[in-house]
């Protein structure tokens, strides 16, 4: 496919949902989808921090506050993605959506696909990996699951870097952490 027939498409696509669910639409990358998992991934952090700390201070059992982490990242997952045509927040910047065959997952297949993120993260992540050398772009929880992560947008060259940059925030922050607690530690 040409480079300008796939923006067509995908401009197209931004305009009308019916193209948009036809099936014309190219698969995302794995940069895109790593940046737009992590940028679920830090709201996720943000939203659990604050359930956590209520119920640390209220007295909860630990395994109480694990399980509450993962119901909450579980049911943003599942309901972004089947009640915002197949996108969370961070795939809504990154342009792309989870599709399945040509409309965007039910929240039964959502949450299920949630759940094959933790195959994927076996062993090493290498089912995330999966995306980046396949020729249709799938990770292991899209098989699993029966979806497919596609680019509905045309984004701009300082947006697509902006997406995939983020992609590298854990790693740096955890860097800078780790320099920074090496020069304030015990000698």
């Amino acid at each position: 496919m040409r480079s300008d027939e796939s923006s067509e498409i995908l401009e197209s696509a931004a305009r009308d949902s019916s193209l948009r669910m036809s099936g014309a639409l190219p698969p995302a990358g794995f940069w895109l989808r790593a940046g737009a998992f992590t940028i679920d991934s830090v709201l996720i952090f943000l939203a659990f921090t604050s359930v956590q700390v209520a119920m640390l201070l209220s007295g909860f059992p630990a395994a109480l506050i694990s399980a509450a982490g993962v119901c909450i990242s579980g049911a943003y997952f599942a309901v972004m993605t089947s009640a915002c045509q197949g996108q969370t927040f961070g795939k809504m910047c990154a342009g792309i959506a989870v599709l399945r065959g040509a409309a965007e997952p039910d929240f039964g297949r959502a949450l299920g696909r949630y759940f094959a993120y933790y195959l994927s993260i076996l062993p090493a992540g290498a089912g995330f990996l999966m995306a980046a050398f396949t020729r249709d772009k799938r990770a292991l929880h899209d098989v699993v699951a029966g979806t497919r992560v596609v680019r509905v947008l045309e984004l701009p060259a300082w947006r697509k870097a902006l997406i995939v940059g983020a992609t590298f925030l854990p790693f740096v922050a955890g860097l800078l952490l780790g320099i920074l607690g090496a020069l304030l530690g015990n000698p």
